[in-house]
C-alpha cells in the first residue's frame, strides 16, 4: 500500500454510526479495501501455532519468526482499527497453520521467494523502488496458484 493509501486508510477505520461516514459501509471503502486486502494477506501467511506463534514467511517487511500478536497489534495501532470488526468484514479469523502446508508446497512457496529476491536484485539500479514493487506484486500475481520446483 502507498502512503498516500496508507494515511488514508489510517483516517478511516472502523467507526460507529455509518463507520466514518465517508461510504455506506467499509466494504465499499476504497482505503478500508486495502486494509482488509492486507489483513488476508496477512491470514494467509503460515504460523507455527504448536511451537513458537511465529511466522514462517515474511509478511509486509515483517520477518520470519515474529510473532503473530505483534503484527496485530501493528494492524491496530496502523490503521487504528477494531481487529474485531475487520475479522468480521474479511472473514478471516486466524492465520494458516505452517504444520497443515504440505512439504512440496512449502518448497514451492521457498523457489518463489528466492526467485523473485533474485530477480529483484539484478533489477535493482535498471528500475526505481516504486517499478521493483511493481514487478514483485506482478511476479507474486503471475506465479500465484502454480507449483514450482527445482530441476532434477
Amino acid at each position: 500500500m502507498d502512503n498516500n493509501n496508507l494515511n488514508r486508510a489510517r483516517e478511516c477505520s472502523f467507526r460507529k454510526d455509518n463507520l466514518c461516514g465517508k461510504a455506506k459501509s467499509c466494504t465499499m471503502c476504497s482505503y478500508m479495501r486495502n486494509v482488509a486486502e492486507l489483513w488476508k494477506k496477512f491470514c494467509d501467511t503460515p504460523i507455527q501455532y504448536s511451537k513458537t506463534g511465529c511466522t514462517t514467511e515474511e509478511f509486509n517487511n515483517f520477518p520470519i519468526g515474529t510473532f503473530r500478536a505483534d503484527i496485530v497489534d501493528w494492524f491496530y495501532k496502523t490503521f487504528e482499527v477494531d481487529i474485531d470488526a475487520l475479522k468480521e468484514m474479511t472473514g478471516r479469523y486466524d492465520n494458516k497453520n505452517s504444520e497443515d502446508i504440505p512439504k512440496y508446497i512449502k518448497e514451492s512457496n521457498r523457489i518463489k521467494k528466492e526467485t523473485c529476491k533474485s530477480c529483484m536484485e539484478q533489477l535493482k539500479g535498471v528500475l526505481s523502488n516504486e517499478q521493483l514493487g511493481k514487478f514483485k506484486d506482478a511476479f507474486y500475481s503471475a506465479v500465484n496458484g502454480y507449483i514450482l520446483k527445482r530441476k532434477d
